[in-house]
C-alpha cells in the first residue's frame, strides 16, 4: 500500500519535471546570478537548462540575457548553439578555421548519455548533503549512538524536490536500542513566484517506538513570505491522511484523516553559516507536531559541521509512552 502512495509521489514529481514554465523572475535570477559566477562553465550550464525548460527557449533566454547582462551575449549565443554573422571586412580574408582531427576528439571526447546531461546543466539546480555523526536522544529512550544521512534537493525553478534520508543502528548488551529508519518526499510544482502546488510524504520505522512504522501523505498548497537570498520562508497546508502500525502481535493499521501544516525557514546569516527551522504538525485523532532546529557551519567549500535539535510530540500516545521526545545531532556534513 505504501509502495503505491510514494510511487503516486515519484510519478508527480517526474511529471514535474518535464513540464515546460514560461521565463518567470525565477528563471532570470537564475540567469542574473550566474552571469556573475566567476566559473564560465556555471553560466553555461545555467543557459542551456533554461533554454530547454523555459517557454520561448533559447530566444527567450537571450533576450533575458541582453537586458542582464550584455556584455555576456556573445558568450550566451556560443553556449546556446547559436551562430553570429561574422564581421566582413573589405579585402581582408577571414580567418580559416582548422577542422577537428580524430586526435583532437579522442582528446577531448563529447559527453554523452548522462554526461552530456550534467554537462548541459540538467543537474544545475540539484545539491545535496551526506551526514555521519553522533546523536543523543531523551524521553521515551535515553541512548547515544551514531547515525548517517543523505538529503536532496532541486531548487524551485518550475518545480522543486526535497528529500530526506537518515539511518541509524545500536546495540546494548546484545539488546537493540535503536533501529531507525526515515525517509522523507516533498514536490512543489510553481504556480507563480509565491504559491505553488506540493505534495509530500514520510515513512519512519523505530524499533524502540510504540510503533512498527508510521507514515502520512498529504497534498496542498504553499506560499512563500519570503524569497531572498538569504532569508526564505515557506508555508504549506493541506489534506492527507496519516497510517500508523501499533507494535505487537494482533495490532491492526490505524488510518487517520489529517491536516498537515508546516513552515521552513532558512537564514544564511554569514556566507559559511546557516540557521533552519523546520515545523510540521499533522491534526488528526492522534496528532504529532514535530519541530526540528539546524544551526550549520562551513569549514570549506564541500565539509561543514552541523548542530541540530528536534523535538516531537505525540498528543496521543500509547500507554506507557510518554508524550515528547528530544533529540540533540552532532554531524560533519559533505556538501555536493
Amino acid at each position: 500500500m505504501f509502495r503505491a502512495l510514494f510511487a503516486v509521489l515519484a510519478a508527480f514529481m517526474l511529471s514535474a519535471a518535464a513540464s515546460a514554465q514560461p521565463l518567470s523572475e525565477d528563471y532570470r535570477r537564475l540567469l542574473e546570478e550566474a552571469a556573475t559566477h566567476e566559473d564560465g562553465a556555471y553560466f553555461e550550464a545555467a543557459l542551456r537548462l533554461v533554454s530547454r525548460t523555459a517557454e520561448g527557449g533559447a530566444e527567450a533566454v537571450l533576450d533575458a540575457v541582453r537586458e542582464i547582462a550584455p556584455d555576456r551575449i556573445g558568450a550566451a549565443q556560443e553556449a546556446l548553439g547559436i551562430a553570429t554573422t561574422p564581421l566582413v571586412i573589405a579585402g581582408v580574408e577571414p580567418p580559416a578555421v582548422s577542422p577537428v582531427t580524430p586526435e583532437a576528439e579522442a582528446e577531448h571526447p563529447v559527453p554523452t548519455g548522462w554526461r552530456a546531461r550534467i554537462a548541459n546543466g540538467a543537474l544545475a539546480n540539484w545539491s545535496g548533503r551526506a551526514r555521519v555523526g553522533l546523536r543523543w536522544d531523551s524521553g521515551n529512550t535515553d541512548r547515544h549512538d551514531y547515525t548517517l544521512g543523505l538529503e536532496l534537493r532541486r531548487e524551485l525553478v518550475g518545480w522543486g524536490f526535497q528529500s530526506k534520508l537518515e539511518y541509524g543502528y545500536s546495540e546494548v548488551n546484545g539488546a537493540v536500542t535503536r533501529d531507525i529508519f526515515l525517509v522523507e518526499m516533498r514536490g512543489e510544482q510553481a504556480l507563480n513566484d509565491r504559491w505553488s502546488i506540493t505534495l509530500g510524504g514520510q515513512y519512519e520505522t523505530d524499533a524502540a517506538n510504540s510503533y512498527d512504522y508510521t507514515a502520512h501523505v498529504s497534498a496542498g498548497l504553499a506560499f512563500r513570505p519570503l524569497t531572498g537570498e538569504r532569508m526564505r520562508w515557506t508555508l504549506r497546508a493541506g489534506p492527507g491522511a496519516r497510517f500508523l502500525q501499533p507494535a505487537g502481535p494482533g495490532e491492526e493499521l490505524e488510518t487517520n484523516f489529517a491536516v498537515d501544516l508546516g513552515s521552513d525557514f532558512e537564514w544564511r546569516f554569514t556566507d559559511t553559516a546557516r540557521f533552519r527551522s523546520e515545523t510540521t504538525m499533522l491534526i488528526s485523532e492522534e496528532s504529532r507536531a514535530d519541530q526540528r532546529f539546524s544551526l550549520s557551519a562551513r569549514i570549506n567549500s564541500h565539509w561543514a559541521v552541523e548542530t541540530a535539535l528536534r523535538y516531537r510530540h505525540e498528543f496521543s500516545p500509547r500507554p506507557g509512552f510518554q508524550e515528547g521526545d528530544s533529540r540533540f545531532d552532532l554531524s560533519f556534513v559533505r556538501e555536493f
